[in-house]
């Protein structure tokens, strides 16, 4: 990429894009094979950095599968929900995000034949990663919160077996959970955890 002017859109620094909330917006509308995210957003300024995304571990890439694929048949031709891995969140004010795993009940996320932006989040997931796991606990979870859909927050561990689930009618105050099942009620879900952990490589 080009660098530019800091005050420009886009300026190279040590690997990352400092870029503006508009170019940041304006590249993943035209951008389908790679996944960015838009870290330290100043509102003031609309300044902030674009990080690429694209890639994972093989423990996260088995737990993002194994919580998919649970999530996935229970819901199946059971009403309006859908889940989604890797699709852009909209949040109103905020910048895009994309979370691992995103539920929608909202026909209106997924009626479009051509683009997925889902606007209803009901339930995301995010398998933690030390380069990623501070953003995850604070500004992208702070940015989901404006969604006035969003009700479940889940962040799955890769280096042990833990799970932590926040929920809005718990004030997102954690549940840890290391054993057994995770019940999401206001869905009919369940979340075995010894399948979540199945064939994942715990090791550091």
């Amino acid at each position: 990429m080009t660098q530019h002017n800091r005050y420009q859109d886009y300026s190279e620094h040590e690997g990352r894009i400092e870029a503006t909330y508009d170019a940041f917006e304006r590249l993943i509308k035209g951008e389908s094979q790679r996944h960015y995210e838009f870290m330290h957003y100043d509102p003031a300024s609309g300044e902030g950095t674009i990080v690429d995304m694209t890639g994972s571990s093989p423990a996260h890439a088995d737990l993002s599968g194994n919580m998919y694929l649970q999530l996935r048949r229970q819901l199946k031709g059971s009403g309006p929900c859908r889940v989604y891995m890797e699709q852009y969140v909209i949040m109103p004010g905020e910048p895009s995000s994309v979370p691992d795993i995103v539920v929608t009940c909202d026909v209106n996320d997924y009626r479009d034949k051509t683009s997925l932006r889902i606007r209803s989040p009901e339930l995301i997931v995010e398998v933690l990663s030390p380069s990623t796991e501070k953003f995850d606990r604070t500004e992208k979870f702070e940015r989901y919160k404006k969604s006035e859909t969003f009700n479940t927050y889940i962040l799955v561990h890769q280096d042990r077996v833990e799970v932590e689930v926040y929920t809005r009618q718990k004030n997102w105050e954690p549940e840890i959970y290391t054993a057994g099942s995770i019940k999401i009620d206001f869905l009919d879900l369940e979340i075995d955890i010894d399948e979540l952990y199945t064939d994942v490589d715990l090791r550091k």
